[in-house]
Formats: C-alpha cells, structure tokens, sequence
C-alpha cells in the first residue's frame, strides 16, 4: 500500500480468527496480549484510537497501548501481569485503528 501524497492517512481493520475455544488452562497457555506491528514505513495515528469492534475478551479500559515510534500496538487481554486470562471463544474478531499510508516511491533509474 502506498499514496501520493505524504499525508494520505487510512483505516485498518485487522481479523484475529479463533478457530476453537483457547482456554488458559489447557495446552497452549494463557494469552495475556496480541501485538500488531505495522511494515516499515506506516505510522500510527495518535488521534485515532484502536477499537475492539467484536467483542474480544479485554480488561473495560486501558486495554491498547500504542508504540508509535516502534509502530506497534498491544492489546492486552489481563487488566495485570497478575490476573489469568479467560477463556476465548471461536470468532472472528476484529480491530480498527489508523495509519499514515507511506509516500509511493519510484526508484531512479540509471
């Protein structure tokens, strides 16, 4: 993805799929959060906020947390380091936040 113009700015909505019940207790552990890391030369907008359009199992607030100069954003699924996560049930749920879009770029040629 690229733009024209160096301010182009863009929604994203990103599908986390679960395809069966994780639960904590079982094999594959307890998820505490989900990170998202944009490709090079995106940035995050600090305006816009990240939201929980489905319903994932998140603490009530302060559940994202944008890293804007590491492009990055985690989503925690405990309140704290010490809570233990519940369970996920099977869905689709999916996340909007907002990006700048990189300047198309066109190599020279020699």
């Amino acid at each position: 993805f690229s733009a024209s113009s160096p301010t182009a700015e863009a929604q994203v909505q990103l599908t986390f799929r679960v395809g069966t019940t994780i639960d904590g207790y079982q094999a594959v552990g307890a998820i505490r959060a989900l990170q998202i890391v944009l490709p090079e030369h995106f940035s995050l907008l600090a305006r816009v906020p990240v939201q929980n359009l489905d319903g994932l199992p998140t603490p009530e607030t302060a559940w994202s947390h944008p890293y804007f100069k590491d492009r990055l954003i985690r989503i925690d699924m405990v309140r704290s380091p010490v809570d233990f996560p519940g369970t996920i049930p099977p869905g689709s749920y999916r996340f909007s936040f907002g990006v700048r879009l990189p300047e198309l770029r066109i190599p020279g040629s020699n």
